[in-house]
């Protein structure tokens, strides 16, 4: 993990002490914890979804202008912007050589006449000119001397008023691309500050759910005990037996060849909760599921009064067969 990731982390962590522990201590019990964690991820995903989609300020053409901006020292790390501006203005339009600029002018210009411009102007001087006095020569070297000076002064002049020039038109293209620039910066260092958030709050639920106590996981029957209530209500059958007796009944009713379908056997419960009634009174799939679970552990496996559902599911079961003799015999 870098320098920069663990930083970040620590920083995530300073923010939920300052903002959420104290409230978070406060809560009773895991599923509570649970509730808020999974509440606060749910927000920074939303966060970490408009960070990572937010289109970047700095264009193409800001790209270029920043590396060009970047040669000239005094536009990438300006702190007085207008005064800058100020004297680039007044360079463009009539240049002057700073103390310190002709000082390093005056050093360079010279170096380069004594070595490579001097030496064989005296040499010139004497092969053709013998005659002349030496002070003569002197003074004629000194004028070529000053001419060059000059001549090279002016083009140090031309070539500062030229970069003033293009300083100035190129100051503020540089400095809306900084701008642009530190707004990506920006939104990048909140990105990396909501997903450091992020890791916290994963680590903190993980905790969470490892203090709850183990939970056993629903049948699939009692989901209808969850279900909304739908908007119109179909009438459902009212029995006036006991809950038990129709348990009896609905169970055989799959049990039997031609009774139910099998492929519903798995929500039986929650059919006949959402289709019937006992005696006025709503039902619920866990307590018929329950119920049922009663009958198949008791003595009998049959519930006080089943005879006369027994005796209709057995007749309707053997119905089709009496019903294909009889049509058989008076054939």
């Amino acid at each position: 993990m870098s320098d920069d990731t663990n930083l970040d982390n620590r920083l995530a962590q300073g923010r939920w002490e300052s903002v959420h522990a104290n409230d978070f201590a406060l809560l009773d019990t895991p599923e509570q914890r649970i509730g808020v964690l999974k509440e606060l991820l749910d927000n920074l995903k939303k966060g970490i979804g408009e960070a990572k989609g937010r289109p970047p300020a700095v264009t193409a053409e800001d790209a270029g202008t920043l590396a060009e901006g970047g040669r000239y020292s005094e536009l990438k790390h300006c702190v007085d912007r207008e005064g800058l501006l100020a004297r680039l203005e007044q360079e463009s339009n009539t240049p002057e050589l700073s103390s310190s600029e002709t000082h390093d002018f005056m050093h360079s210009v010279s170096a380069v006449w004594r070595r490579d411009l001097e030496p064989p102007l005296w040499f010139q001087l004497q092969t053709e000119g013998p005659e002349l006095p030496e002070a003569d020569q002197r003074k004629i070297i000194e004028e070529k001397k000053q001419g060059y000076l000059l001549a090279q002064r002016q083009t140090a002049l031309e070539a500062k008023q030229e970069r003033a020039r293009k300083m100035l038109e190129l100051a503020p293209r540089v400095w809306a691309a900084q701008e642009r620039l530190r707004e990506d910066e920006q939104a990048g260092t909140v990105l990396l500050g909501l997903e450091a958030d992020q890791r916290l709050l994963i680590t903190l639920l993980d905790k969470a759910r490892a203090s709850a106590p183990p939970q056993d996981p629903p049948e699939p029957e009692d989901t209808q005990d969850r279900q909304e209530i739908p908007e119109l209500e179909v009438e459902k059958i009212d029995f006036n037996g006991s809950v038990s007796q129709l348990v009896y009944f609905w169970e055989m009713l799959y049990a039997v060849d031609r009774g139910f379908s099998k492929s519903q056997y798995e929500r039986r419960w929650s059919l006949l909760a959402k289709h019937f009634t006992v005696k006025g009174r709503p039902l619920k799939a866990s307590v018929l599921k329950s119920t049922a679970s009663k009958i198949a552990n008791n003595k009998t496996k049959k519930p006080r009064g089943h005879e006369g559902f027994t005796a209709l599911v057995q007749l309707l079961d053997k119905l089709p067969e009496e019903l294909e003799a009889f049509l058989s015999e008076n054939q």
